[in-house]
Order: structure tokens, then sequence, then C-alpha cells
């Protein structure tokens, strides 16, 4: 067999036992065991997540970490995760707990909790693994993770990344992908603000207040 195909089949056998892994988890409740979810299994506390990444290391995954709060997934979201997949063969994301985003970004966010967020995050084909961190940043994760590539959206430069000098410590590669232009949370909130300010606007002229699904 050529040596590309069987790096290949390789990259493609880490994967599949990536996700096999995740599926097969069981979730216990009352007396019987019942399967969780495929995005449900993929959601992990950390601790469980370094065991799972350790095994896949000992057979040679390339692990490719990121991180976001991941507020309202767009098309945005969904190319760069596409893309940071194919830099290795694992993909982990790590995401902001709902605590971590208010003191980012204000009392008004996060608008989608810690658990949905995370479960539609492990809904993507191009994802693997989820966890969410509590810290304000994912420094302590990545150090306890050590990625052998990190990927961050293309408004950070480089240097700026957290946790890059963890990963380029034991000879990873950090990398600022390139955005969608177009596509950002903030400006979905501000088109839904401004859709709704009109709706409001409309109804009250019609003599009725328009209440927001």
């Amino acid at each position: 067999m050529p040596r590309a195909q069987g790096a290949e089949n390789t990259r493609l056998f880490l994967g599949a036992a990536a996700r096999g892994l995740a599926y097969t988890e069981t979730n216990h409740q009352g007396k019987g065991t019942m399967k969780r979810s495929r995005s449900q299994s993929k959601v992990l506390p950390r601790q469980r997540l370094l065991a799972k990444v350790r095994a896949l290391r000992r057979q040679g995954a390339r692990i490719v970490f990121t991180n976001g709060c991941f507020d309202l997934l767009h098309l945005g979201h969904v190319r760069y995760l596409e893309a940071a997949r194919q830099l290795g063969d694992v993909l982990v994301v790590g995401i902001n707990s709902d605590a971590s985003v208010r003191r980012l970004k204000g009392p008004t966010r996060p608008l989608v909790g810690e658990r949905e967020r995370a479960q539609v995050l492990a809904a993507l084909a191009a994802v693997d693994w989820v966890t969410v961190f509590s810290e304000d940043t994912p420094y302590e994760l990545i150090a306890a993770l050590k990625p052998d590539v990190l990927v961050k959206g293309g408004d950070w430069r480089v240097r700026d990344i957290v946790g890059a000098d963890v990963v380029r410590a034991h000879g990873g590669r950090v990398l600022s992908l390139p955005y969608l232009r177009g596509h950002s949370t903030t400006r979905l909130v501000q088109r839904i603000c401004q859709l709704a300010s009109k709706e409001n606007g409309h109804s009250h002229l019609h003599g009725k207040a328009h209440v927001p699904r």
C-alpha cells in the first residue's frame, strides 16, 4: 500500500475511534442503562476528556484544539471548525461556561446556556469532543491537554493566542484561521434586535403590542 494511502487510512481510523468512543458512552439512570445520544456522549468533563485524549495519542492521533463562546452557532463557526478538523485526527472544542461568558461579554450574555451550546457543537460532524471550562481563558485546559495544533479564528494574531507558549514548548503548531466574512454572533444579535424593534413599532401603530417568541 502506498505510504500516502496508509497515512490516510490511519487518519480515518483514529477519527472513527474517537467518535466510536464517544458513541458507546452510556448514561446510568435508575435501574437500567440507557445509551446517550451521540451529541451528548461527545460532551465530556475535563478529566474524562484528558483520559480519552491520552489513549488516542498513544495510538498516534494528532489532537487539534480550539475554543470560544459559540453563543449563536452560524455558518462562520461551521466553516472554521471544519477547517480546524482538517489539521489533525481529533478536534476538541473548549467552550466558556455561562459564568465565564458573563464576565467576558457582560450580563446579557450568553443567549444560550452552556449545556445547549455544548450539545449543539457536539452535533457537528467536524467536532469529536466538547468540554466546558469555567476560567476566563482556556490556558489551564490547554496546559493539561497539550494539543498538537492550537487554532483560533482570524481575528486573533498568532502571538496573542492564549496557550500558544504551551503548545510551542512541546513542538506543536499554533494557527489563526480566517473567518468567513459577514458572519458573527454580534451581527446576528444586532439583526434580531433590529427586526424585533421594527415588528414592535408596526404592532404599536395598529394598537397592539408584539410579544417576541
